[in-house]
């Protein structure tokens, strides 16, 4: 390991150790072991083990509404199938922050958190995982504001992806760290959470500054809304605009509807488009890669338009979850048919602090070639200490 990272665990640990000396502390761990096992093209086999530790701690900082978390985590992986066998390591702290909230004697309240957490755009399709960075709230009883900055050129590349210009995935091998792509990732918003009958209204900007080898800087703006129809039923609707240097245009929109038919029974369905080269757009590219279905190439969400039902039962300490996707690649003026992806999610929880999961899904290449067609079981089990 460098010495640059050497150095900035030794002064983590630093910080960590004076600031639980002064405070009380809660702290744990988590084991986590995910075995999953794949048959691409329903023939061949192959195997991806990931066993996880993670240690997390929590504490306040005095009187002064401020609080300090932090989290590290151990993952060893082995993947083979039919051309390799790879085993690989990886050590990262995923959690690092100072956060507090503030409240002021007309209720309104001030948030911040400062240091390594997780941050999402407002539909989770642009920018979602963990980033360094500075997270301001301000919330009102009419309207919530909030702003984000960070850069990820010191995480982790074993455990992240990024995406370039072109919505190809980074991807590195090496030891234990390997520091990520040099992004400048910002956004600010503003919430209307009771606009007008219920109804939530989200206006976000979010940007991407590329100080790497590209220099493709992206931004957008985000429009979200979202509120009940009745009783038992609500949705979600959005649309992004976006452009890469202010040279094209790109979008992604979406559509879900979720029905509550019972107290342990609720339905959905929806659609989602992204953009490719047809009309006045340009293939839509995130920031943090996301694949829209499980074929064997997992292509990225871009040009394509996705539309998907799903059903979910929760029972106790059970839930049981079955997604349906159909899969219509649009790369340019035509709207072809590419596959069919069925999911199946159960979990258990045996314990409080013992959970056991099984995920199976499954791609059904319908073109001509039917070279994407792929089955996974994925077995997890999470136990807490």
């Amino acid at each position: 390991m460098k010495a640059g990272k050497k150095r900035f665990y030794s002064i983590a640990a630093a910080f960590i150790f004076s600031i639980c000396s002064l405070s009380a502390l809660d702290w744990g761990g988590i084991l986590k072991n995910t075995s999953k096992v794949m048959l691409p093209n329903f023939l061949d086999f192959g195997l991806n083990q990931k066993d996880d530790l993670y240690f997390w701690l929590n504490t306040p900082l005095g009187n002064s509404n401020m609080f300090f978390s932090a989290e590290g985590l151990y993952e060893f992986g082995y993947y083979m199938d039919s051309s390799s066998n790879i085993l690989s390591h990886a050590l990262d702290i995923d959690l690092f922050k100072l956060y507090g909230d503030f409240e002021f004697e007309n209720s309104n309240t001030f948030s911040i958190s400062l240091g390594r957490f997780l941050v999402s755009d407002a539909s989770s399709v642009i920018l979602a995982q963990n980033i360094d960075g500075l997270f301001l709230k301000y919330h009102t009883g009419f309207i919530t504001a909030s702003a984000f900055a960070g850069y990820t050129g010191l995480l982790n590349s074993q455990l992240i992806t990024m995406l370039d210009g072109e919505a190809y995935a980074y991807s590195y091998d090496s030891a234990l760290y390997t520091l990520s792509n040099p992004y400048l990732p910002f956004n600010a918003s503003l919430e209307f959470p009771a606009l007008f009958g219920n109804q939530s209204l989200v206006f976000q900007l979010n940007g991407c500054l590329d100080f790497g080898e590209q220099k493709a800087n992206r931004y957008y703006a985000t429009l979200w809304l979202t509120g009940p129809i009745t009783n038992m039923s609500f949705y979600n609707v959005s649309t992004i605009f976006g452009t890469k240097d202010f040279k094209n245009l790109m979008n992604y929109s979406s559509l879900d509807l979720y029905f509550y038919l019972s107290d342990i029974f609720f339905f959905s369905a929806g659609a989602e488009y992204a953009s490719g080269k047809h009309g006045p757009f340009s293939p839509f590219v995130g920031i943090t890669s996301r694949a829209i279905v499980a074929s064997i190439t997992a292509p990225e969400t871009s040009a394509s338009l996705l539309p998907k039902v799903s059903a979910t039962v929760i029972l106790n300490n059970m839930s049981l979850a079955v997604i349906g996707k159909y899969y219509i690649a649009c790369p340019e003026t035509s709207f072809d048919s590419q596959g069919v992806e069925m999911d199946f999610f159960l979990t258990y929880s045996i314990f409080s602090d013992f959970q056991i999961g099984l995920d199976v899904t499954s791609y059904f290449d319908v073109t001509s070639q039917k070279d994407n067609n792929n089955l996974t079981a994925t077995l997890k089990f999470a136990v807490s200490f």
